[in-house]
């Protein structure tokens, strides 16, 4: 079975810094407050991961309005608060958010809003990301692995905390193949259990577009390699 698959990617470096204004209305998942919830969401729960602060009267994640009820005091590049992590309102970010907010709202978007994120990459300018087919017979069935590689041995990446792509493809496939994304043995971001990070894949077979996130969940840890990080199994 051929597959083609095309990329556009967006990679995060983080860095925090103190405001003390905020405008007092998340939408539940839309963590950068852009109008749409998707991959680029979780680059920014992530480094807000494990912070806590001031919950919301009402702790739910409904695709609504809330009301933030006091800022947490750290902030991300675009000046908003980290209390628009908190996508459930309960005080605290953590994977409840990732689950409940943006996987739950995926794709929403704000009344009137909705411009993305994503761009293509420019070739030997950004980071190189290769997708490499590959059939595994070692436990007696045929699986399909589709390997996400990043960096090479001429581009290693450096301070890596995440990375988010959307991927095209002939609509069809995922719908007739179940698929889903998973750290390698050999990934350079995590192990296999994914213990030091959260992940997302949410596909649209209708579209022929699929949405894949990893971010780490330790904003005192960085990555730097070049390789494999993450494989498309048909499972």
């Amino acid at each position: 079975m051929g597959i083609k698959l095309f990329s556009r990617i967006l990679c995060s470096a983080i860095f925090l810094f103190h405001v003390s204004s905020i405008d007092g209305q998340v939408w539940p998942g839309d963590v950068n407050n852009n109008g749409i919830v998707n991959g680029a969401d979780l680059l920014y729960l992530g480094t807000a991961y494990g912070s806590t602060g001031t919950p919301r009267a009402e702790v739910d994640s409904d695709w609504e309005s809330k009301t933030i009820v006091e800022a947490w005091g750290l902030s991300f590049p675009n000046g908003l608060d980290y209390a628009y992590a908190d996508c459930n309102g309960d005080g605290v970010v953590d994977d409840l958010d990732l689950e409940d907010g943006i996987i739950e709202n995926f794709q929403e978007v704000q009344p009137g809003s909705g411009i993305g994120d994503y761009q293509n990459g420019v070739s030997g300018t950004d980071a190189p990301l290769k997708l490499v087919p590959s059939v595994d017979f070692s436990n007696g069935d045929l699986t399909l692995k589709i390997g996400l590689f990043l960096g090479n041995v001429d581009f290693e990446i450096t301070d890596l905390y995440g990375l988010a792509l959307q991927l095209s493809y002939k609509s069809g496939i995922i719908e007739q193949a179940d698929f889903d994304f998973d750290l390698t043995e050999d990934s350079w971001i995590d192990d296999p259990a994914g213990l030091n990070s959260a992940l997302l894949f949410e596909d649209d077979d209708d579209s022929g577009t699929a949405e894949v996130a990893i971010t780490l969940t330790d904003p005192m840890q960085r990555r730097s390699g070049a390789g494999r990080i993450l494989s498309l199994i048909h499972i």
